[in-house]
């Protein structure tokens, strides 16, 4: 097959773009209202099938959109935000006017059409959310569809801890098997409290055995969620590198992980090296030491598979080449595993890439087989885009929508 990649006159390397979207999209928005969710008093969509792009000046909330959206699955959304920050308050002041923020969707699938909400009331921490009027656990969401994102914001995760780099992959893990959160909270929860009782002055032995079982039962099964999503999207880089020309896609990638624990489970047995844990532990707990090799001192590094360079010796236009193509790659994973492409929420991606790029990523999403959401500040970005896809300015919205409590939460 000839490359499709073209040079114009001044010799800058051009993409033929799709002129029509992917017309089998899975998994799309149908209708939503969104009630009392930060600077969104009410506001409804009713979209077709189709991606969509969503525009208007800085400030208008278009990004608030994508986080309602996010909030329909399992987590604290894109922003990892705290309820209590999410309540519609005016512009002017601090004081929030609803008693409630809620959104509400009706998510067309491959199993039919599902009617999801997801809310909160003032001054109450927990979360309710409902399926077709039933009241649920968000792991039931994920069941029926995902919800997958890039923001600007993740840029600085190649800046930060590698604490903030381990809660990103994790978050990559858990869209494969839902309990790995559950692993990772019950993993610290047990490691808190087996230092505070290390630091007593009278040790409960016996106790500290059975917390040291557990701690490593989870390690273990942390670990091997890791490598084998690792593994998976290793395969998945692979194979693109062998089957695609090199100029028309982003980066391919390797991601590992690199650690005792790692090292360990790589080259012994398990139940050899759970006795070997176990006999460190206890000696260290003699010693009133805490430390102990485990998931939580894993790091992460991300390797460019053309260039051989570890991000983070990449520019921050390679950073975020980089990032895109890891989860749009996970996406596509999904996918192929399971069925189930994740819904793909992109803030503010587009006007940050150069003309090249961009196109590509519009090639890619024309393509990919669930609904993708944009944002930007001006629709002009999207020209070239496909011209069958919702376009949305979001100044233009009404706020005149009936949303009581009882309906948002369905």
């Amino acid at each position: 097959m000839p490359n499709q990649n073209l040079m114009n006159k001044s010799g800058v390397k051009q993409i033929n773009l799709k002129t029509k979207l992917n017309t089998k999209i899975k998994y799309y928005v149908k209708n939503i209202k969104i009630s009392g969710f930060r600077n969104h008093d009410k506001v409804e969509l009713d979209l077709t099938s189709d991606h969509v792009v969503l525009y208007g000046k800085n400030g208008i909330g278009k990004t608030n959109i994508l986080e309602a959206i996010s909030f329909l699955n399992p987590g604290r959304g894109l922003r990892r935000a705290r309820s209590k920050d999410i309540f519609f308050k005016s512009s002017k002041s601090d004081k929030i006017y609803n008693s409630f923020w809620g959104v509400n969707a009706d998510i067309v699938t491959p199993k039919g059409i599902f009617n999801v909400g997801s809310g909160s009331e003032h001054k109450k921490s927990s979360r309710l959310t409902k399926i077709n009027s039933i009241v649920s656990n968000q792991t039931e969401l994920s069941q029926i569809f995902k919800v997958s994102w890039i923001t600007p914001q993740m840029l600085l995760l190649f800046h930060t801890s590698m604490n903030e780099k381990r809660r990103f992959l994790d978050r990559l893990v858990n869209y494969f098997n839902p309990l790995h959160i559950t692993y990772i909270y019950k993993y610290e929860k047990y490691s808190r409290e087996r230092s505070r009782l290390i630091n007593q002055f009278k040790k409960d032995d016996l106790w500290l055995e059975s917390l040291e079982n557990s701690i490593l039962d989870l390690a273990f099964l942390i670990t091997k969620n890791r490598n084998l999503l690792l593994s998976e999207l290793n395969e998945m880089f692979c194979n693109n590198l062998d089957n695609k020309s090199l100029l028309d896609s982003f980066p391919a990638l390797e991601v590992y992980l690199k650690g005792e624990i790692e090292t360990l489970l790589a080259t012994e047995e398990e139940d050899y090296i759970k006795k070997k844990l176990l006999n460190i532990l206890k000696q260290n707990r003699k010693n009133n030491a805490t430390y102990f090799p485990g998931p939580h001192n894993s790091s992460i590094d991300i390797l460019n598979r053309v260039s051989q360079k570890e991000i983070s010796f990449c520019s921050t236009g390679e950073q975020k080449l980089m990032l895109i193509s890891l989860v749009l790659n996970h996406s596509k994973l999904l996918d192929v595993l399971y069925d189930v492409p994740p819904i793909l929420l992109l803030d503010d991606i587009v006007e940050h890439l150069d003309e090249f790029n961009k196109n590509i990523l519009f090639n890619e999403t024309a393509n990919y087989k669930s609904q993708c959401w944009f944002t930007s500040t001006n629709l002009k970005f999207f020209e070239n885009y496909p011209k069958n896809c919702n376009r949305i300015e979001l100044g233009t919205l009404s706020k005149k929508v009936n949303i009581n409590k009882e309906y948002i939460y369905a």
